[in-house]
């Protein structure tokens, strides 16, 4: 006779891995999780996470709610997800929906992500972003559009208004702490005079 079991409910989610010399590599926490034994499979709710870099913290990571498989292999997570740069020019990289393989360092995002920073705004169908490269690749139509200097700093920038130069490209690869956007072509550009 086989009997079905209940999932635990957790008060709380806390997982921590770490690097070869002790430290911490990654983290994900949640206020409460669900956790199916047999399955190997947790439901969490409004989950954090953290990916280090030497033991410092480099990203922050925020959802609405996630799945992490076999115990951290694979982490689900969806509805809002902000992957968030840490340090004095924040770059944020957004997604319906995100697949983190923290063992290869690897997020996949297949649901319309979109990137910014203080000037810029990248979107495309689909993306890759290399974590501990600082890569993200670009498919499916990138498009970047930037904004005039006197757009940086503001604390309402949200890149969605008129922009001064917008960019279209077959694929692209852009690192975000650095800045730097690698475009393959054909890329049409346009260029927008500013008014007064």
């Amino acid at each position: 006779k086989q009997e079905t079991s209940e999932p635990f409910l957790f008060r709380s989610l806390d997982l921590r891995q770490q690097d070869p010399q002790g430290r911490p590599a990654w983290s994900l926490t949640s206020p409460e999780a669900r956790y199916d034994i047999a399955k190997r499979l947790a439901k969490a709710t409004q989950p954090r996470g953290l990916i280090y870099r030497n033991g410092q913290p480099q990203y922050d990571i925020r959802a609405n709610g996630g799945t992490v498989l076999n115990n951290g292999e694979v982490i689900q997570l969806e509805g809002a997800v902000v992957v968030t740069l840490l340090g004095p020019d924040p770059v944020e990289i957004h997604a319906d929906q995100l697949r983190w393989i923290p063992r290869q360092d690897l997020m996949e995002i297949d649901r319309r992500p979109w990137a910014r920073d203080q000037r810029s705004r990248l979107s495309a169908e689909s993306a890759r972003f290399y974590v501990l490269q600082d890569r993200l690749e670009l498919r499916g139509n990138p498009e970047l559009r930037q904004w005039t200097s006197a757009a940086k700093g503001r604390s309402n920038f949200d890149g969605l208004g008129p922009a001064d130069l917008v960019l279209k490209t077959t694929s692209a690869t852009w690192h975000p702490r650095t800045g730097v956007l690698v475009a393959t072509g054909p890329v049409q550009g346009t260029h927008r005079q500013n008014q007064g």
